[in-house]
């Protein structure tokens, strides 16, 4: 598969020479490009600074919200990108924050807020097969995280590629109940706030009940924000106990 890694100190170059950088250089951090059919796509990738190039390393694959949608890479401001930039020594592997095109969710859902909207399972498909033929991934650890539209791609593309991906991590999404018994089999973490009027919490409650049903000792934690709105995210990855979790897949 052709692709190309682009310095991140590259990327900030394309930024006008008299005005401040979207992003400030943060070592590890680059840009990445993959096909999605004849459509290239950017990617930022975040590697830990270092790192021995011959070791293997989880992967964690970071789905953001239908806000941050587009082809600008502004997405790495939020949700784990943001996380990422404010203390990188707690991401001990591979991190790779895609973009959605503007047009598209990351998977079809029903949802009133995705009317209209075709899901981009391609471009989930696309970037996790990318990562996992171009990085040195320890295949025993990949990851899907996301936040709200990414939570719902969490979940539903979690159980569509479930021979590759080994943990969950959804923050005030939602999912397919139908998909229960799949996702029994994945250690999973649920965040929800239960004040969010956008997704409500009802939605990772019924995902976490369909699992326990089919499975009563499934590896799962559902946690609770009380008097959280939809803005779970920066809680939850603010938790070290959490960003532990997205890299070993041990729900302590």
């Amino acid at each position: 598969m052709r692709h190309r890694v682009l310095a991140g100190c590259a990327f900030l170059a394309a930024c006008a020479s008299d005005a401040p950088p979207r992003f400030a250089p943060i070592d590890g951090m680059q840009e990445v490009r993959y096909q999605v059919g004849d459509v290239e796509r950017r990617a930022m990738l975040f590697s830990p600074p270092g790192r021995d190039p011959r070791a293997k390393l989880p992967l964690v694959v970071y789905l953001h919200g239908k806000g941050e949608r587009g082809d600008a890479l502004e997405h790495a401001r939020h949700g784990l990108g943001k996380a990422i930039r404010q203390d990188p020594q707690r991401f001990t592997g591979f991190v790779l924050l895609p973009q959605c095109p503007s047009d598209r969710l990351w998977v079809a859902v029903e949802q009133s807020w995705a009317k209209g909207l075709r899901g981009g399972e391609d471009h989930v498909d696309a970037a996790l097969d990318w990562a996992l033929a171009n990085l040195p991934v320890d295949r025993a650890h990949v990851t899907l995280t996301g936040l709200s539209m990414g939570g719902y791609g969490t979940l539903i593309t979690g159980a569509r590629r479930a021979a590759d991906v080994t943990a969950l991590c959804a923050i005030c999404g939602g999912g397919r109940t139908e998909d229960a018994a799949v996702l029994a089999q994945k250690p999973l973490w649920l965040v929800h706030g239960d004040a969010d009027t956008t997704v409500p919490i009802e939605q990772s409650r019924r995902i976490a009940a369909a699992i326990t049903a089919v499975r009563p000792d499934a590896p799962l934690r559902l946690t609770e924000y009380r008097g959280v709105g939809h803005n779970a995210w920066d809680r939850a990855y603010a938790d070290p106990a959490l960003i532990e979790f997205l890299f070993t897949g041990v729900l302590r």
